[in-house]
This record gives C-alpha cells, structure tokens and sequence, in this order.
C-alpha cells in the first residue's frame, strides 16, 4: 500500500490538520485581542485629551463673563458664580467615571446652558426634549457637543445659534 493509504498515515495528517486550525484559531484570538485593547486605549487617550481641554477655555470665558455681570448686576454675579462652581464641581466628581446617568449629564448640561444664556443673552438658546433620560453616557459629552457648538460659530443678534438636544422614547440614539 501506498504511504498515503495507510491508516497511521492518515490519522497523522487529521492530527496535523486538526492542530493547525487550532494554532490558526488561537494566534487570530490573540491578534483580535491586542487590536481591540489598542482601540479601547486609544478611545480613552482622546477622551482623556479632549476632557483636558475643556477647563482652560471655558474657565477664562467665564471669568470674562463674570466680570462683565459684576458691573452691570451684583446679584445675578452671585448666581452666576454658584452655578459655575456648582458646573465645576460636578465636572471634577464626573470627570474620573467612565459614564454617568443620561439625567445627570442633562443635568450639568443645563447647568452650562445657564452659563451661556448669561454670557450671550436670548442670541443663545438650547431646547432639551429627551423623553426618556434612562440610560448611560460617557461624562461631559454632551456638554463637549455645545461647546462645540458656541466655539465654532458666530453668536450674535443677527445670527443667533439655536441648539436642540433630544431623544425619542425608546431610542438609543440623542441628537444635538
């Protein structure tokens, strides 16, 4: 008989095949593993740089803001600088979590919205419809998307910027 018939030969080559698809499986585990490791690190490394950026930027304008109240209204100069510490201090607590409730992000989101109606007055107006506010995000992104959304246009009488957040029930999806 021929090598390749006979039955030791064959059972070898089953064993080599089956081994070989067994060294394949596990090195594709592997390398699926490392890749998604890279990408969840890289996600938080932006989240953390992006997360970093907001204090300096918003601090300075709302210190440019402050000032400007302060002359013009001492007592709104007080509410004003309680909800700005009240802003930051929910920012710091949020700031180290991996997410938060959807109602606590509303939360500090219209608490900054405070912030910018006193800085830009009725030029600046945010409407949250979110019917349903069960659920998690990662900490100050929505916030992130307004102030996205005041750095890069034009605020002013005549062209006044109109934002709205919301979310249908049911829908996993929030639109700003």
């Amino acid at each position: 008989q021929p090598l390749w018939l006979r039955w030791w030969f064959i059972t070898l080559a089953i064993l080599a095949i089956f081994g070989l698809f067994f060294w394949y499986q596990t090195e594709r585990d592997k390398r699926l593993q490392r890749v998604n490791v890279l990408q969840r690190e890289k996600a938080e490394s932006q989240f953390q740089a992006l997360k970093s950026q907001i204090n300096p930027h918003f601090l300075f304008n709302s210190f440019n803001t402050l000032i400007i109240i302060i002359e013009e209204n001492p007592g709104l100069a007080v509410e004003y600088v309680e909800n700005l510490s009240d802003f930051y201090r929910k920012m710091m607590q949020y700031r180290d979590k991996d997410v938060i409730s959807l109602s606590e992000e509303i939360e500090l989101v219209r608490n900054y919205h405070f912030l910018l109606e006193k800085r830009f007055g009725q030029n600046f107006t945010l409407q949250i419809e979110i019917n349903d506010d069960l659920g998690f995000i990662a900490p100050l992104t929505l916030q992130m998307l307004v102030e996205n959304a005041v750095k890069h246009n034009v605020i002013s009488k005549t062209r006044p910027l109109n934002m709205e957040i919301s979310r249908n029930k049911g829908d996993d999806f929030i639109f700003v």
